[in-house]
């Protein structure tokens, strides 16, 4: 799967008094309870956390499934983030290595032969409600069969089957770390179904958090598990000092200084290069290798002689990023012309935009 995630996630005090405002009402029918195992991952160098990413694998039901999903800020207590999953047949982490899903197409892209370690333990005791739509239960307040997949997901909508909405997660959780005491959290989430309107779903969220008083979650589970492990990444290197003392410092120091902080800025827009989602990524990163190729220039008899070598390696780079530039330039220009144009011409220009864009 690769689809936008639309949930709504709150705090609680009292999961019962949620499930007992749950049941028996209308259009909300209650599902099973599940155990869930998830361990979140990353490289050594956080660059899946500088891509915007946070890994997890899910341990469920007999089931392993690994996810990406993006590390979008919540608005309201909503997130809408992007989530890829993929299901994996046996193993841990190694077993990613071997994914050839759109998850481990992603985790190739970014990693490379760079080794994958654990972060924290998520350990969840979840209890399911599915929202229907009106009319699907019976007069006996039973319903139809609910379209969900093996690891209990809300995969697909059936015909003869109730058509799932969403599903109110109730869930009971436990983060551990090594070298930290395990957190609780007690957290509902209401979450749309794939490919489903979300207002439905939107709806049951409201109307919830103003009968229970419910409170926005502040973070999300994989923040409060950095919390945990006392975990604290940073989207940009340390690399040593990158500020220029006052007065004249020597020559030398300065440029060590400059060449830090524009080394840093392109190895933190990397990751995100590297999947090529966000065209400002690749400028970005073109604009941090332009500065250092300058500071090695100007500085040049301030700097060690092997300073060179790397200014031809960044020379090369640069091209390399300016020939995509390039095209995501074109790409621009010809959305623009897609928009004014119409019939024969419109179909001309379409067609090679896809070709750019493959």
């Amino acid at each position: 799967m690769d689809h936008t995630e639309v949930e709504w996630q709150f705090e609680a005090g009292n999961l019962s008094e949620v499930a007992g405002w749950l049941t028996g009402r209308a259009g909300i029918v209650a599902g099973d309870v599940r155990e869930i195992r998830d361990t979140y991952l990353d490289a050594g160098d956080w660059r899946l956390y500088r891509a915007g990413y946070a890994l997890r694998l899910r341990r469920s039901g007999g089931g392993i499934e690994a996810t990406m999903k993006a590390l979008a800020p919540a608005e309201d207590g909503v997130r809408r983030r992007r989530e890829i999953s993929e299901p994996l047949g046996s193993g841990g982490a190694e077993a990613l290595a071997r994914a050839r899903g759109p998850v481990g197409q992603l985790l190739h892209l970014l990693l490379g032969d760079r080794e994958l370690r654990e972060l924290f333990e998520v350990r969840t005791r979840r209890r399911i409600f599915y929202i229907l739509p009106e009319g699907s239960m019976s007069e006996s307040g039973g319903s139809s069969k609910v379209v969900v997949d093996a690891a209990g997901e809300i995969r697909r909508r059936g015909l003869d089957d109730a058509v799932a909405l969403g599903e109110v997660a109730l869930d009971d959780v436990e983060i551990a770390a090594r070298g930290s005491a395990p957190a609780r959290l007690l957290r509902v989430e209401v979450e749309a179904a794939p490919d489903a309107p979300d207002d439905a779903a939107a709806g049951v969220a409201a109307e919830m958090r103003e009968a229970l008083g419910l409170r926005p979650a502040c973070a999300s589970k994989f923040e409060t598990g950095l919390s945990v492990a006392g975990l604290a990444p940073d989207r940009e290197s340390d690399l040593g000092p990158t500020e220029i003392s006052a007065g004249q410092p020597p020559a030398g120091e300065a440029a060590f200084a400059m060449l830090r902080r524009h080394f840093a800025a392109m190895l933190t827009h990397e990751p995100g290069v590297r999947i090529g989602e966000n065209p400002e990524e690749l400028h970005d990163m073109r604009v941090a290798i332009r500065r250092l190729r300058s500071v090695l220039g100007f500085y040049a008899d301030y700097l060690p002689k092997r300073a060179q070598r790397f200014e031809r390696e960044l020379k090369r780079l640069a091209g390399a990023l300016g020939k995509v530039r390039d095209l995501d330039v074109q790409l621009e220009n010809l959305e623009a012309m897609i928009s004014d144009a119409a019939g024969e011409e419109r179909e001309a220009v379409e067609t090679v935009y896809t070709l750019l864009k493959r």
